[in-house]
């Protein structure tokens, strides 16, 4: 694992542009691995605003934000 210090709002633009990946794109791998990589960056932000897990079910920004 590996330490990224980033400013908030770049992560969260990240994970729009993941939205727009996963809404567009037709290959089944790369979406199971952008939505992995989705759940792994909201964990991150949750864990620095001192959320719980269980708020990390759905994997759409606008359920965190």
């Amino acid at each position: 694992m590996v330490t990224i210090n980033i400013p908030e709002q770049t992560a969260r633009n990240l994970l729009d542009y993941i939205n727009e990946f996963i809404d567009h794109t037709c290959n089944r791998k790369y979406i199971v691995e952008a939505i992995k990589d989705k759940a792994r960056i909201k964990k991150a932000i949750g864990r620095s605003e001192g959320r719980t897990q269980k708020i990390f079910n759905n994997f759409r920004l606008k359920d965190i934000v």
